[in-house]
């Protein structure tokens, strides 16, 4: 991805799947069983993480949820600062 950049900040680690904190109202939320026209809520989730990425904005929460992904393929950001994290609880 050209012009891309990560940020990861490490403060100490956790087990996969352990993890329990609270999420942002506004984030975009994915998930196996989702849809990629889905509103992106948690009763709705988007299926893929490209499709949450573009429509989150620049300063968004997207919240995976646990399963496995495939055929996700290169995703562009543009300019967008996303904070990627995954569900509570879930791996």
């Amino acid at each position: 991805m050209a012009g891309a950049q990560f940020q990861s900040i490490v403060a100490g680690s956790s087990t996969i799947g352990t993890t329990n904190y609270a999420l942002p109202a506004s984030a975009i939320y994915v998930s196996t069983t989702g849809s990629d026209v889905n509103a992106g809520t948690l009763a709705a989730p988007k299926a893929t993480l490209r499709a949450a990425v573009t429509a989150s904005s620049s300063g968004g929460n997207i919240v995976v949820r646990g399963g496995i992904y495939y055929g996700q393929g290169g995703i562009e950001a543009g300019n967008k600062i996303l904070t990627i994290q995954a569900y509570p609880g879930e791996a």
